[in-house]
């Protein structure tokens, strides 16, 4: 009988089987180099689209990655601003906005607390705070004043005094120009929140007080006249700059956003719940003329938001791939552009 490890035909089938091993071996430190390769080109792009995919499945793998761009959301008015920054404050590291800081926003939350339930406390920490509150300002005298603020409050003087070196998230309510003198130091992806055109029109008249007559002669006047610093925080030359990518997405419900962020920002070691501040009184919508106003004064209307930039901005970038969380129709009408350069 011949054995079996001197039979060729079994020699050749274990140089076979060896050689197949080998090449699924070599097959398999390849696949593994080119995923390192892929993934670390993924993460030196700070604009790349998979990047935050990417950054979420790692967190989930390995712990918290530090993303490798800075993020930004542009605090405009009546959007949810007050609420977002506030609240990712409390629950994650290195969130720096006029509307709270991590690393002082659990005794601003205390603070907050007390005040709801006493007047006096209030009173004297705001005594305390506009003591040091004053601004001074040589090329602007007629702008200097004492500024009502908190912890919770904070103007853009304080903030820069701070500055942004150790931000991993910066919410500002500010001119627009600032994020242009913040992406000079760090790539930037900034946040722009975008409700439904109407509504936060609405929303806005409501904040100023201003009841919206729908018989007005001039309704672009009344239009412009609920504004609040729309133009100022927002104007396309932010589409123009290379070291910004603009981002946008719908604020109502706060929470999609919230948890969204959450899987880019290290959470904090003692977390907060947030204590929520009222900004306005609540909106009577059965008495806001626009909604029983017919379609053609609606689109009139809708047309004249339309010419202003940041709500042009929305209505491309909505509904885009540049859409951060794509759930829902935003607007009335169909957009199919997205935002130019990005």
């Amino acid at each position: 009988l011949i054995r079996m490890s001197d039979n060729p035909w079994d020699q050749r089938r274990r140089r076979l089987t060896q050689a197949e091993r080998l090449l699924k071996s070599l097959r398999a430190t390849t696949l593994f180099a080119l995923a390192i390769f892929s993934i670390r080109q993924i993460l030196e792009d700070p604009f790349s689209n998979q990047r935050d995919g990417t950054v979420r499945h790692l967190a989930e793998k390995m712990g918290w990655v530090r993303p490798n761009v800075v993020y930004g959301f542009l605090h405009m008015a009546k959007a949810a601003g007050t609420e977002i920054n506030g609240e990712l404050a409390n629950q994650y590291e290195r969130v720096c906005g006029n509307k709270g800081y991590s690393y002082d926003a659990f005794n601003q939350n205390v603070r907050t607390e007390d005040w709801t339930h006493s007047k006096a406390y209030a009173e004297r920490w705001m005594k305390i705070m506009n003591a040091k509150t004053e601004r001074n300002d040589d090329q602007k005298p007629e702008k200097n004043r004492r500024r009502l603020f908190n912890r919770g409050s904070v103007p853009i003087e304080v903030s820069n005094e701070i500055g942004f070196d150790d931000c991993d998230y910066i919410a500002l309510e500010h001119n627009y120009e600032i994020w242009m003198e913040i992406a000079q130091d760090w790539p930037l992806e900034l946040h722009v929140p975008c409700r439904d055109p109407l509504e936060h029109l609405m929303s806005q008249c409501n904040f100023k007080f201003r009841e919206f007559n729908c018989e007005a002669e001039d309704i672009e006047n009344e239009v412009k006249s609920c504004m609040v610093h729309i133009s100022n925080r927002f104007n396309s030359e932010l589409e123009h700059d290379t070291s910004i990518h603009l981002k946008c997405f719908n604020p109502i419900p706060v929470d999609r956003y919230l948890e969204y962020m959450g899987t880019l920002l290290q959470p904090k070691r003692i977390k907060s719940e947030y204590i929520h501040r009222e900004s306005n009184k609540p909106r009577n919508k059965t008495a806001e003329c626009l909604w029983t106003a017919g379609e053609e004064f609606k689109t009139k209307v809708y047309d004249i938001l339309m010419a202003m930039d940041y709500y042009n901005f929305c209505s491309r970038c909505m509904g885009s791939r540049h859409e951060l969380i794509p759930l829902t129709p935003w607007s009335r009408k169909t957009k199919k552009k997205g935002p130019k350069g990005h």
